[in-house]
């Protein structure tokens, strides 16, 4: 059913776009819809914990120590003056942070980084160092009192209002809502955008690869690629949090307690020469270095090569229970795998278990299938259940390949994944960003030509529902925060995806899904840590539609839509700021 609405005022133009409408029921039956959900009683159900909440344990940044003040762009400080001169710097204000696109062409991404947010507001503070830097590059005729101020801030007049870390999350809808004076809310945009901007981008690429590579074991191999120390910690951290199993990165591992994995390097295999270079050596009983080669010779592996050979013996020596090898230095199939397999029997025979190989180059998909077939056939000869061995892949991995890998067919266990990871290669950019919408309860907002860059005034609630013939949501819905949004109850609603739709929505159940955290100085409501963003990711991967989660291609996208009453309050903001067009 379709409507045709247009005012003749000086939005007649932009109207005829945006106000063309159609409608849509999306639920007819409303006996089993269930009462409002209350987030914050979700998330103490959903996890476990020790008694407290969890902002008892919130800590400084331990991504770097450069989570201060002045990470900020210097406009942020000129404007803050600004508004001190003109005694504006103390306005109500309001600012949210959201994005426009998903990242990686998907359809959905994955919201991270709340937890380095508030720590950045509950230490902050500018100090006398930051504020001699602030007369170096201040004009003259700055004020001392502006210092003076400077000096006083603190977060403890901020209220956070934010997304659960872990969170799927959409275009348009707001991220972050950030109530507190003009001029401070100013100072803190480019350190909010820092902090979240490149772990949402980290998870939601971890994330994908996770459904891709299905129950196989991810491990991130990134450190040496990343840009800097820093940004290998923060990748480190949101891969994990993405749905990686592992990190190789030793400063992750101990700063996050995540799980560390590694394998070996072509120096340590090439810097062999000979057999000789190795001695007898007992494990269990075993004589590894001799076990070996009678399992070379049992199993015909004669032309292997003896410098990798020895490589194999002297790296099981220190590392038995943690035996995996590198096998492409010289031939994966004809020389790298036999060699583990010789080695990797005489320790079956001494009571370990190794893990596995490592193929670096080449067809991987191919070659993991040789590779299994020839790991088992020697489980036939020698009468052994070889079956537990892993195969790990690596060598620029990334999303793309493992679909690929998928639909060819492979042997992997295992995929090592470095560049694809911690540089987000294919877009290494978010595009968050963070724009204020209210000052002292006016609704502000930035209009553009662009229909996708403007901005959605005010402050807001956000919901995210689910009707009673589908038992996955099926709308994100903003409204304004003094609004009933209740179960049982037909909601009309526009589509910020195509602002000519409406729909009617009828709730079986609903979820408040941006909720206050910090305020007052203190966090009012559970934070998640990394091991709780984790666990809930995996709660949301599971709780969406199949055809979002794998992007496919029907038409199908999450809805992101308005309540009428809020798009009501959109277009009476837009018309105070537009300027008619006079035509003479």
């Amino acid at each position: 059913m379709k409507n045709l609405s247009l005012k003749s005022n000086s939005l007649k133009i932009f109207l005829i776009y945006l106000f063309l409408f159609q409608q849509h029921v999306l639920c007819l039956d409303t006996s089993q819809c269930s009462n409002y959900e209350d987030p914050n009683k979700c998330m103490n159900t959903q996890i476990k914990r020790d008694g407290k909440f969890y902002y008892d344990r919130i800590e400084k940044s331990k991504q770097t120590d450069l989570a201060v003040p002045l990470l900020s762009d210097e406009y942020q400080f000129t404007m803050a003056y600004s508004h001190f001169e003109n005694n504006k710097h103390n306005d109500k204000a309001v600012f949210e942070l959201f994005f426009r696109v998903n990242p990686f062409q998907g359809e959905y991404t994955v919201f991270a980084g709340v937890e380095e947010v508030i720590s950045f507001l509950k230490y902050f503070k500018i100090t006398d160092e930051h504020i001699e830097y602030m007369r170096k590059i201040m004009p003259p005729h700055t004020k001392e009192e502006f210092f003076d101020w400077l000096k006083t801030l603190d977060c403890k007049q901020v209220k956070l209002y934010t997304m659960n870390e872990g969170s799927l999350v959409f275009p348009k809808e707001p991220l972050i809502q950030i109530e507190g004076p003009l001029s401070l809310l100013l100072i803190l945009e480019s350190p909010l955008i820092a902090l979240t901007s490149f772990p949402t981008l980290v998870a939601t690429n971890a994330a994908r690869m996770r459904k891709v590579a299905g129950n196989k074991t991810l491990l991130e191999f990134g450190l040496r690629r990343a840009q800097s120390p820093g940004a290998a910690l923060v990748a480190s951290r949101y891969a994990y949090m993405g749905g990686f199993n592992e990190t190789s990165n030793l400063l992750a591992s101990s700063k996050y307690d995540i799980p560390v994995s590694s394998t070996m390097s072509h120096s340590y295999v090439t810097s062999y020469t000979s057999l000789d270079e190795v001695h007898d050596f007992l494990l269990n009983g075993v004589n590894i270095k001799q076990k070996a080669l009678y399992y070379r010779q049992v199993l015909k592996f004669s032309k292997t090569s003896d410098s990798e050979l020895s490589s194999f013996i002297a790296f099981s020596k220190s590392f038995p229970h943690k035996f995996i090898c590198l096998v492409d230095s010289f031939d994966s199939l004809k020389s790298g795998v036999p060699n583990f397999l010789a080695v990797a029997l005489a320790l079956i025979d001494a009571g370990y278990q190794p893990i596995g190989v490592r193929l670096d180059s080449g067809e991987l998909d191919l070659l993991s299938i040789a590779a299994r077939q020839i790991i088992d056939n020697a489980g036939l000869v020698v009468q052994k259940d070889l079956s537990f061995i892993k195969i790990m892949a690596s060598d620029s991995i990334n999303e793309s390949k493992i679909k690929q890998y998928n639909m060819r067919g492979n042997a992997i266990d295992i995929f090592a994944i470095g560049t694809e990871i911690v540089t987000c290669k294919s877009q290494p950019n978010m595009g968050i960003v963070y724009k204020l919408v209210e000052v002292n309860e006016l609704a502000k907002l930035k209009f553009s030509e662009d229909i996708a860059k403007s901005t959605l005034p005010g402050r807001k609630a956000v919901y995210r529902v689910w009707v009673e013939s589908q038992s996955v949501p099926v709308a994100d819905i903003i409204a304004l925060p003094e609004e009933k949004i209740e179960g049982q109850s037909k909601i009309r609603v526009v589509s910020l995806q195509k602002t000519q739709e409406r729909y009617t929505i009828i709730p079986k159940k609903i979820q408040r899904i941006l909720h206050l955290v910090w305020e007052n100085g203190e966090i009012v409501n559970p934070v998640f840590d990394l091991e709780e963003s984790k666990q809930y990711l995996e709660q949301q991967m599971q709780t969406f539609d199949e055809q979002i989660i794998h992007d496919q291609k029907i038409n199908k996208r999450y809805l992101i839509v308005t309540t009428e009453k809020y798009w009501s309050y959109f277009q009476k903001s837009a018309e105070n700021v537009l300027i008619p067009k006079i035509i003479a």
